[in-house]
C-alpha cells in the first residue's frame, strides 16, 4: 500500500474571511491537502520558506508590496512552488506580463469557482484533486 502525499497549499491573502472561505471551500473538495496561511507578505516568505508549498495563491493587491514582487520573494526561497495570482480585477490581467515574472497562473476572484479547481489540478499533476461542485450558499466568496 503506497500513500500519497499530501500536498501544501499557502493562501496568501490580506482578507481573512476570504481565506477562511478559500480554505473550506479547497478542504470540501479534497481531504488529501494541507491548507497553509499568510496574511501579510513576511508571513507568505516565512512561510514559504518553512513548509515549501506546492502551490501558492497569492492575492495580487496586498498592503505593503504587491503580488508580483512578493512572489519573487517565494521563488527566492521555495524555487519549485507553483504560484497562482488572485486578482478582483477581471480587467488587469496580463498573462503575459504574469508568465515573465515567474508567475504560473492567475484567476479573477469572480472566476475562483469555475476556474480553481482545474488550475490547482495543472499544477500539481499526479495528485487527484475532486471534480467541482457548487460550494454551500454560505461559503460563497464576497469581499
Amino acid at each position: 500500500m503506497s500513500l500519497k502525499k499530501k500536498h501544501k497549499i499557502l493562501i496568501v491573502d490580506s482578507h481573512s474571511e476570504f481565506r477562511k472561505a478559500l480554505r473550506v471551500f479547497l478542504e470540501t473538495q479534497n481531504k488529501n491537502i494541507i491548507i497553509l496561511e499568510a496574511g501579510s507578505e513576511t508571513s507568505a516568505a516565512q512561510e514559504a520558506m518553512r513548509e515549501k508549498p506546492d502551490v501558492v495563491l497569492l492575492e495580487l493587491l496586498l498592503p505593503q508590496m504587491n503580488g508580483i514582487l512578493t512572489s519573487r520573494i517565494i521563488k527566492e526561497v521555495s524555487p519549485d512552488s507553483k504560484i497562482v495570482i488572485l486578482t478582483m480585477f477581471d480587467t488587469e490581467i496580463s498573462p503575459e506580463k504574469f508568465l515573465d515574472e515567474h508567475i504560473d497562473d492567475f484567476i479573477a476572484k469572480s472566476e475562483f469557482d469555475s476556474k480553481l479547481i482545474s488550475v490547482l489540478r495543472k499544477h500539481l499533476k499526479n495528485h487527484r484533486i475532486s471534480p467541482p461542485s457548487a460550494p454551500p450558499k454560505n461559503h460563497l466568496i464576497q469581499i
